[in-house]
């Protein structure tokens, strides 16, 4: 063994190493002061981590604990977790589609309705819904409308559609289905097309007077992309659910690409004014469950579509029947007031605080013939949320309370 002195010691030689000397570290006082404070601070972030639900509820009112929203929101869409179980008991154990799964994409956060507002759960920013009404469900193509144009597959292709609709702001779609349509298969609507790129489709969604015209080829790629083979670059809407089964399995597979492409979506039932079934509440009620049951029992329900979906219950009710629906029933024809408060207990009931409701009013819920009385919400024409100030006004005129 070499060694050499230097001041602080011999330090030993080995072969041709350097001379070189490990260094010894003290324990100090400073250095247990900085450790301390170290791992205090860890501890300190942890804890915030874990108590910010409930700080949220005690600084701005925010409802944590198990059973309601913002706790679900956080321990299971925060996780981008796909669920490929079902959530509940009523749900088949396995569930086969004619389609492929999806891609998951990007889901916008989900939403969470406070005080008339919605906010979304994750970030607790207002939201407000920039949407455009997608018909088709509702009139035998069973599917969304409009696919059967022809030409350029920036008209005439599915995805290339809502890629536009997305470059034009839009964040909602609401999708009129009827009941009876969901039942029977809809139509082919794989057409011929020519071939377009996403440039061609940023184009057809920008203003043409505004100068200059941006620079379509550095625009954002979709956020879901389906793949088509090469035989059938020629074709449009190839990759859409079969039309031999029916068209319930369509509407889920556009509910989940559209929440997947980072739209909120509203399911609309908008019969025709000669449908009767929103006259028997029961028989109402019960096609409403099994349709929500649909979608619940989704593999992507609990992280991807919980809280992007909204129920629109009843289009134009005014117009429904001879007569129309008002708030309260009259002789045989059913109130509003029973209508909707038994479909949304018959909901809450299997799939407790899961669902979110959108109302529309009745003209003859205002100063008509009826009566200002008959105007319980004070709803006019139109969509609206109920939240919790409606429940308040449910409670106020001895209705079931309602919290969406």
């Amino acid at each position: 063994m070499v060694t050499s002195g230097v001041a602080e010691g011999p330090v030993r030689l080995i072969g041709c190493a350097p001379i070189y000397k490990i260094p010894q570290t003290r324990w100090t006082t400073r250095l247990t002061v900085q450790m301390t404070m170290y791992v205090l601070f860890i501890g300190m972030s942890m804890a915030a981590g874990g108590l910010m639900p409930w700080l949220l509820e005690l600084f701005h009112g925010w409802k944590v604990g198990a059973g309601n929203s913002l706790y679900k929101m956080y321990s299971q869409d925060q996780g981008y977790i796909y669920d490929n179980s079902n959530t509940y008991a009523f749900c088949p154990k396995q569930i086969r589609f004619s389609y492929d799964p999806l891609q998951r994409g990007y889901p916008a956060a989900p939403l969470a309705p406070k005080n008339g507002r919605l906010y979304d759960a994750w970030y607790h920013k207002k939201v407000v819904l920039k949407g455009v009404s997608w018909f088709g469900f509702n009139n035998k193509q069973g599917m969304v409308d409009g696919l059967w144009a022809g030409g350029s597959s920036a008209a005439t292709d599915f995805q290339a559609v809502v890629y536009e609709l997305k470059l034009l702001g839009f964040n909602t779609v609401r999708l009129p289905f009827t009941f009876d349509m969901l039942k029977s298969r809809g139509l082919n609507q794989v057409q011929k097309c020519t071939s377009s790129t996403k440039s061609s489709w940023a184009k057809r969604a920008t203003d043409p007077d505004i100068q200059p015209q941006p620079e379509y080829a550095g625009v954002p790629n979709p956020p879901v992309y389906l793949d088509v083979p090469v035989t059938s670059r020629h074709l449009c809407n190839t990759y859409l659910p079969s039309n031999n089964t029916a068209s319930i399995e369509r509407l889920m597979w556009t509910v989940q690409n559209l929440v997947a492409n980072g739209f909120y979506v509203v399911l609309d039932y908008h019969p025709d004014p000669t449908d009767t079934l929103a006259l028997d509440v029961e028989t109402f009620a019960r096609a409403w469950t099994y349709t929500w049951a649909a979608v619940a029992c989704l593999p992507n329900f609990a992280s991807d579509i919980r809280g992007r979906l909204l129920l629109d219950l009843l289009n134009e009710p005014d117009k429904i029947g001879t007569a129309g629906l008002g708030w309260t029933r009259s002789g045989t024809v059913p109130g509003l007031d029973e209508l909707y408060l038994t479909t949304m207990d018959t909901i809450e009931s299997i799939t407790p605080n899961d669902a979110l409701f959108m109302v529309q009013g009745s003209v003859l819920s205002q100063a008509t013939d009826r009566g200002a009385r008959d105007n319980k919400f004070g709803l006019s024409a139109g969509d609206w949320l109920p939240t919790d100030y409606q429940s308040a006004i449910a409670e106020t005129n001895s209705l079931t309370a309602r919290s969406t």
